[in-house]
């Protein structure tokens, strides 16, 4: 998959950072902060780099303080972004080299009432394709390129701020 640029990437652990995103996709612009954190898998014996605490500080200019915006804000930031899955890195390399709960994102995205019964029968003949899950691992591994390839996550700091922005897809 992808390899960090070089470097030592002997992060001490547990690791955690608070991370500000922008994302520009497609015209539509989406600012979210979100805790990252880095620790030993026990399971796999990779590091674990999960994001936890989703919040959404801009999503394509709407007003985030209208109560309609903001309950709409608050179910995708409680439902869909909680199902982000986790990243598996080699703990000497930093190589990304897999994901950790897929099924929890299929089962949350599926439960959280923004598709239809018939999408979300279609979603789950997706998820199971070959296509579909090297998609995700894509998508995910560029997200761990971006930061670990980069260095934008700060090395060698317990906890530490950090700002990242996305290229565009």
């Amino acid at each position: 998959m992808l390899d960090c640029a070089g470097g030592d990437f002997a992060w001490r652990l547990p690791f955690a950072s608070s991370v500000t995103e922008t994302v520009v996709k497609d015209g539509k612009r989406a600012k979210t902060r979100y805790r990252v954190t880095v620790a030993p898998d026990a399971t796999s014996g990779q590091l674990l780099v999960e994001r936890k605490r989703f919040k959404f500080l801009e999503l394509q200019g709407m007003d985030l303080d209208n109560p309609v915006s903001k309950a709409l804000v608050k179910r995708l930031e409680r439902k869909a972004a909680t199902a982000i899955p986790g990243m598996l890195v080699g703990p000497a390399t930093g190589r990304f080299s897999g994901l950790v709960g897929l099924k929890r994102m299929v089962k949350k995205l599926t439960k959280a009432g923004f598709l239809t019964a018939e999408e979300v029968t279609k979603f789950k003949q997706l998820m199971n394709t070959k296509p579909f899950i090297e998609a995700i691992k894509r998508e995910v591994s560029n997200v761990w390129l971006c930061w670990g390839g980069s260095g934008r996550v700060p090395h060698h700091r317990r906890r530490s701020p950090c700002s990242v922005t996305s290229p565009s897809t």
